[in-house]
């Protein structure tokens, strides 16, 4: 081979190599530019340009009043660039020190090559001023953000919830409508140069702040609750405890509170039961308090009464075998006694008139067993099991408060319908949502659903009166005020699987006024030590509550003490002159039926009247005696049957006072007829339109049956 050719070969060799070069350096051109051009840009990026997101500002809330539950404030948090660390180590060492860090995990962040590092977010004033105190050659900078604070500490904060440090809402309120109070965060480039130092900070998105809550709450309402809520865990020892009051017209609720608590501000202090909304969340038998629910459908059913005689067996019943003890021995008591003395016997009778299959749809209809809609999350359904698994004394159970798990909201619900005139509402939380702008916006109310009759809520209003006036809830009363309730002292369940014999849950569940309801409330308490009776412990709880709420709410008193009658006792003829046997309304003035409707008491063939167990002369005027006798100085006057103007009368003749409640004829008194007379005493009259049924007495050695 010449050596021309050897040349051509060797250039030919070269113009090869440099193509392919060029081919090649094409080739990584187009990988590095379209094909990885986003990776190099995002890389490219990194180096010389950080991105900031920064949470938004949270909507406040406050209670019904403006008073302010939870707001948001500026504070600062640290942070750092890895790369401009010349003595990483040491300055993370000592910034953990300042901070109450652990250097560990803080070491491992900051060696992870990113350009941007948290040191602690949100720190208070005085650990700024530690870490300006370390005097580092380091930077370390911040900038501004905003937080949850809640200036009234624990109060209501099961109802409120917290905040993650990521401004997501974890629990209560501000989990549930976090999507309406959180605001959108600024997101801030910072532009480096080539030694890493930050050249330009600008603002790439603005932020805007979250809508704001005003919720139904009151904050003096809800302090009340809370403060009987402290005293009763402090003096009981209670293992927990809640207390619900609500607006009987709308459902909204004006205080919501549970024991044990926690202080939102120091959530990471706070253990899951104390962070438990139990007002809510907490599934309970209820008790006596049921008897209420179980009197509803026997009344709604026409299966009873308020004048039926129950056969209470001295104090126990057997069903399907099974021997159920009463609290005491009543050997037959009137339906209305059956309430307001608590009788497990008298309301197991009405379950059974009532059969399993109407009784449980009526439960069902009454709302228990699903959640009430109130908008929290944490809400519990409570359980009432099927009607196929109910056994041969379920009814029994459930009748009085067994075999049934309801809420505490499921309760005061229910009864804020009774006193609603049969109307059940959905409870709320929420009165309004305000924009940014100061607009309003108000979410609709529901439809109330009828789940009894007026004349049934009315009728139980009526028997639970007489549990605070003469039964188990006398230490209900609100001086100044008419008050329904019902007491509940329900057994736990033991670790044995067996109802427990020095367990309890004690309750108390009423509405005031109860002549024209404005708030309904419930006290519940686990497990107290000591009294343990819902009459005991509950009852006053309620009592002081309820009296703080309508004083908060401006709830003007009703009940007036009613002046004497101007007849006179005509002790001749044993009468009072000019006196008729007519109903009177609460102010005194007899209502006139005239003709042939007007209403006789007694009746014409009636001459005897049953009253605890025993027959009893119906009380009649001409039972006046002469003013100033030892007889009728000694003892407090047979009152039954009377119509409101003659019972005062006989009552002004032997030096006493009376207060009123309803209309019509007296069916009961306090204090009951034959107790010891305190001149100038005060003596409490229910009155009722219908005239009271007296049933003819049973002849000897028969029981008391009552009447279907």
């Amino acid at each position: 081979m010449s050596g021309e050719d050897r040349f051509r070969r060797r250039v030919v060799a070269v113009l090869v190599v440099v193509a392919a070069c060029v081919l090649g350096l094409a080739a990584r051109l187009v990988y590095i530019q379209l094909v990885r051009a986003e990776h190099y840009r995002n890389k490219a990026l990194g180096q010389h340009e950080a991105t900031v997101h920064l949470l938004g500002q949270r909507g406040t809330i406050t209670d019904r009043n403006g008073e302010e539950l939870a707001v948001s404030v500026e504070l600062d948090s640290a942070y750092v660039h890895p790369r401009q660390l010349l003595d990483a180590a040491g300055t993370v060492r000592r910034l953990a020190g300042a901070l109450d860090l652990d250097v560990a995990p803080l070491v491992r962040r900051v060696n992870q090559g990113k350009p941007f590092v948290w040191i602690k977010r949100k720190i208070s004033p005085a650990e700024r001023r530690a870490i300006e105190r370390l005097g580092l050659k380091d930077p370390v900078h911040f900038t501004r953000e905003s937080a949850r604070f809640y200036p009234k500490r624990q109060l209501a904060s099961h109802v409120l919830g917290f905040v993650g440090m990521d401004g997501t809402g974890l629990e209560g309120i501000e989990k549930d409508y976090d999507g309406t109070i959180r605001g959108r965060g600024e997101t801030c480039v910072v532009l480096r140069d080539g030694r890493q130092e930050p050249i330009l900070q600008s603002v790439r998105e603005a932020g805007r702040p979250g809508a704001g809550l005003e919720l139904t709450l009151d904050e003096v309402i809800q302090h009340a609750a809370e403060r009987e809520l402290d005293a009763i865990m402090d003096e009981a020892q209670a293992i927990k405890s809640a207390i619900i009051v609500l607006d009987t017209r709308n459902g909204e609720v004006l205080a919501l509170a549970s024991r044990p608590t926690y202080n939102p501000n120091a959530v990471a202090h706070a253990t899951a039961a104390e962070r438990k909304n139990l007002a809510v969340g907490e599934r309970y038998e209820p008790g006596s308090t049921f008897k209420i629910i179980t009197a509803a459908a026997g009344l709604e059913t026409g299966r009873v009464h308020p004048t039926d005689w129950f056969d209470c067996g001295s104090g126990s019943i057997v069903v399907n075998g099974v021997r159920i003890r009463d609290h005491h021995s009543y050997s037959g008591l009137p339906f209305t006694e059956v309430i307001s003395k608590s009788s497990n016997v008298g309301i197991i009778r009405l379950g059974l008139r009532l059969g399993a299959e109407t009784f449980h749809s009526h439960i069902k209809k009454f709302g228990f067993g699903k959640a009430t809609g109130i908008g929290l999350s944490c809400e519990a359904d409570g359980i009432v099991n099927k009607l196929a698994r109910w056994s041969g004394i379920s009814v029994a159970s459930v009748s009085m408060g067994q075999e049934i798990l309801v809420t505490p909201l499921q309760m005061v619900r229910f009864f804020a319908a009774i006193a609603n005139g049969g109307t059940m509402v959905t409870p709320r939380l929420i009165r309004a949502v305000v924009l940014p702008d100061g607009r309003r916006i108000e979410p609709p109310a529901g439809p109330g659903q009828r789940v009894v009759s007026s004349a049934t809520a009315s009728t139980l209003t009526m028997m639970m009166e007489q549990v605070v006036i003469a039964g188990t809830g006398k230490s209900a009363k609100v001086p100044g005020y008419r008050v329904a309730g019902k007491t509940g002292t329900a057994q736990k369940i033991g670790e044995d699987g067996r109802y427990s014999h020095t367990q309890h849950v004690a309750s108390f569940i009423g509405f005031a006024p109860a002549e024209d309801p404005r708030i309904a409330a419930i006290v519940v308490v686990d497990d107290p030590k000591g009294a343990y009776y819902g009459g005991e412990i509950a009852a006053p709880a309620f009592a002081r509550v309820v009296g703080a709420a309508l004083e908060r709410l401006r709830v003007p008193p009703a009940e007036e003490e009613i002046p004497p009658a101007t007849e006179f006792c005509d002790a001749s003829q044993g009468r009072m002159a000019g006196s008729a046997a007519r109903p009177a309304t609460a102010d005194g003035g007899i209502e006139d039926r005239g003709g042939e409707d007007a209403i006789e008491w007694p009746p014409r063939n009636l001459s005897h009247t049953l009253r605890g167990g025993a027959v009893a002369a119906a009380s009649r005027p001409g039972d006046c005696q002469p003013v100033g006798s030892a007889a009728s100085a000694a003892t407090v006057p047979d009152l039954f049957g009377l119509g409101l103007r003659e019972a005062v009368s006989l009552l002004s003749r032997r030096g006493q006072r009376a207060l009123s409640i309803g209309s019509g004829f007296v069916v009961s008194q306090d204090p009951p007829a034959g107790s010891p007379a305190v001149r100038g005493g005060l003596c409490r009259l229910v009155l009722s339109t219908e005239p009271p049924e007296a049933p003819t007495p049973p002849e000897a050695g028969t029981a008391l049956v009552a009447r279907r």
